[in-house]
């Protein structure tokens, strides 16, 4: 059953108290949550506030993305407003743990590279949507770059790799043995040259020092 179509701030109030109830459990509980956002109209307050709800419980930072994918399929703008879609999405992939995990778990199918890739095909490009930090990062690259990306074994022999690359080689041996994404074993380093031109865009979280380079390709 849809519930809370046309939220006032009342009922806003009550879907957050009622989500921050269902997170800790969010695997089974996955369905009762995505009844929540059926029918919302969504704005980046709101959509933040979703995000979050997790803050005050065991399982923050594990489920956002999880929380994006629910929100982008069942709620009633965001499959339509392209760029309010791209801001929650990346705000949802900065602030998460283990993303190709989410993905997997999901209730709904979700491709990170189709998605990026419906988005450019609607004129929303990440290169135009930085914020002047991150701008500044892109600018300072050299024409040909070589990025890296520290990943599982398992992502190698699926042969579909994820979107966050970096220039860092240091920063990338970190997540190729990264506990959050239980990872027990060391994992792999990819390397590739590509043009500055392909890169979708640059993410960067407030606390995090290091930059995203998000490649699609």
């Amino acid at each position: 059953m849809c519930i809370f179509k046309g939220l006032r701030t009342k009922k806003k109030e009550c879907l957050l108290i009622e989500l921050e109830g269902l997170i800790g459990d969010f695997e089974n509980n996955q369905r009762k949550i995505a009844s929540l956002f059926c029918g919302i109209q969504l704005d980046t307050a709101l959509a933040n506030a979703i995000l979050y709800a997790d803050k005050f419980t065991s399982a923050e930072r594990k489920y956002r993305f999880s929380l994006f994918i629910l929100l982008l399929k069942k709620t009633k703008n965001l499959q339509s407003d392209y760029k309010l879609s791209f801001e929650i999405f990346k705000e949802a992939y900065i602030s998460s743990d283990n993303i190709y995990k989410q993905i997997n778990e999901s209730m709904y199918s979700f491709s990170l590279h189709e998605y990026l890739s419906d988005l450019f095909r609607h004129g929303i490009e990440g290169v135009s949507l930085m914020k002047p930090e991150e701008l500044g990062y892109y600018n300072s690259l050299p024409e040909q770059i070589i990025i890296y990306r520290g990943c599982s074994v398992s992502e190698v022999k699926n042969g579909v790799y994820g979107i966050s690359w970096t220039d860092n080689l240091d920063y990338a041996l970190k997540y190729a043995s990264y506990s959050k994404n239980a990872n027990n074993s060391l994992g792999v380093i990819i390397v590739k040259k590509i043009r500055k031109q392909d890169i979708w865009g640059i993410f960067k979280h407030p606390t995090d020092p290091e930059f995203e380079i998000i490649y699609r390709r």
